[in-house]
Formats: structure tokens, C-alpha cells, sequence
């Protein structure tokens, strides 16, 4: 099959021919030596390499590993343009590798990718790996036992009352702890941990929406654990799909090719 380019115009006048049954070029001493001849030997040997790939390979196929992998759980954090009037977008490549945690939400998850902001309108997104679910802290002024506070779960809400530290009446706690909304911002005397919880009470694995995120490296200007960008407003966390190509070794085309890793999002 060999490249689909045409090597027999000039300068290079590459004029072999397979059924003129030629397998060897040969020199002479004190004779020169023409472009076309090294050309020639080139593509000979070369059309010997593709007889023997094309038996033992089929178009395309993965010679040394290399592998090829689709992602349909990729997760995206989409990103606010502007944080604390920097655009986020001129250190974004900087999260690539680190380990981001939001503030409010207590999430972490390793950022494996990034698209910038498109005139389509998608906005600035980090890709993800999610770590671990979160877990926010109670701090002596966040509660007051026997006020009400909204239990938020995605997809509903429900007013309890807080009827003692940590568990509220009515839900059903994942390791004895719920997520709350704090309304009245009255004190209370007390200290714990509290785990988002979704509508089916499995802990939520997921950013919050307009939640500082940091990283646990440094990102630009700001150092390991400053919050560096906002996540969108709404709808900020989606889950996609991704393809991936590992760096290896494919016969295509005849010629065994060496291919570089490679990531395409699809969604």
C-alpha cells in the first residue's frame, strides 16, 4: 500500500515498479552515485517490510502496546473565567496533575485534563478523577441543637429539626453524619464532621456549584492550598466520555509507525 504521496517527480524520480521484479540495487566502484539509486533501495527494501507486516498483520493493528480506551464516566468540573480578577485560563494547564479539593464541599479529585473556553460557548472545564467524597467541618459556631436546618440532597430538600449533634430526625446518616445548610448562622457548642449524602443516601462524589476549588500544588501565582478559581454557577459538575490512544506501535499503510499517547473528549 505505501504513502499515498507520489515520489517519482523531481527532485527524487523514485521509479520503482514491483512488477518489474528488481530486489537489489547495486554500486560500482568509481562511479557515482545518484539520488534516484538511494531513493530506489530505499523503497525496495521497504516494499519487502510491508510483504511481511501485511502477513503477519492486519491494517492498523497494535504491534507493541498501545492501547486504545474509551472513558464514558469522564468527569467535568466546568470553571468561572474570572477568579479574584485573574482569567483562570492563562494558568489553567498548571492544574494538570494536582490534586484539587473544594472549600466548601470538601471533595478532592486529580485533574487529568482541561479544555479552554470555546466561542461555541463551553465553558473553561477541568477533567477529573474523583478521590474521595467530602467531608465538611463543623466548626463550635456552626450549629444550634433544636433549630431547624434544610438537609439539602440532590434532587430534593427537607426541613428537620437538629435534635442532637450529627444526626437529625428523619434521616438516615451515612457514618452517623448528614450534609446541612447552614440558615441562621446562630453558635452552638460542638465539633464534628458532616458527608454529602444523595437522594438514594449514598455519599455525593461531586463539586459543589460556585465553590472555590485549590490545589495541592502551586498554581500560578498562588501556593499549594489557595483557592485559585470559582466552579460555574450552576451546573457546574457533568459526567462525559473520552477516547484515549496510549503511546505504541501500529502497522498502518505498510510502515510500522510509532504513535505518541493521545486524548480526544468526546463529550
Amino acid at each position: 500500500m505505501g504513502i499515498k504521496l507520489n515520489l517519482n517527480t523531481s527532485p527524487y524520480y523514485d521509479d520503482f515498479a514491483e512488477n518489474k521484479e528488481f530486489y537489489k540495487v547495486l554500486f560500482r566502484p568509481g562511479f557515482s552515485i545518484q539520488a534516484r539509486e538511494l531513493t530506489t533501495l530505499q523503497t525496495i527494501l521497504q516494499n519487502q517490510v510491508e510483504k511481511f507486516g501485511t502477513h503477519m498483520f492486519e491494517e492498523g493493528a497494535m504491534v507493541i502496546p498501545g492501547h486504545i480506551a474509551l472513558d464514558t464516566g469522564y468527569h467535568a468540573v466546568k470553571l468561572q473565567t474570572i477568579y479574584s480578577g485573574n482569567t483562570v485560563e492563562n494558568y489553567v494547564e498548571n492544574y494538570i496533575g494536582t490534586i484539587i479539593t473544594g472549600h466548601s464541599s470538601g471533595i478532592q479529585a486529580t485533574v487529568v485534563n482541561f479544555t479552554k473556553a470555546t466561542l461555541t460557548g463551553d465553558p473553561l472545564t477541568l477533567y477529573v478523577k474523583y478521590k474521595s467524597s467530602g467531608k465538611i467541618n463543623i466548626s463550635d459556631t456552626a450549629l444550634v441543637i433544636g433549630n431547624s436546618y434544610t438537609i439539602i440532597n440532590v434532587g430534593t430538600t427537607q426541613q428537620v429539626d437538629w435534635v442532637t449533634l450529627g444526626v437529625p430526625v428523619g434521616i438516615t446518616a451515612v457514618e452517623g453524619l448528614v450534609f446541612i445548610a447552614i440558615s441562621d448562622g446562630a453558635n452552638v457548642a460542638g465539633s464534628g464532621t458532616v458527608t454529602p449524602l444523595d437522594v438514594d443516601g449514598t455519599q455525593v462524589k461531586k463539586f459543589f456549584d460556585n465553590e472555590n476549588i485549590s490545589a495541592d500544588g502551586d498554581i500560578s501565582t498562588y501556593s499549594a492550598g489557595t483557592a485559585t478559581a470559582t466552579t460555574k454557577t450552576t451546573n457546574a459538575c457533568v459526567i462525559g466520555s473520552s477516547t484515549s490512544i496510549a503511546e505504541g506501535v501500529y502497522f498502518t499503510r505498510g510502515h510500522f509507525v510509532k504513535c505518541q499517547s493521545e486524548e480526544l473528549v468526546l463529550t
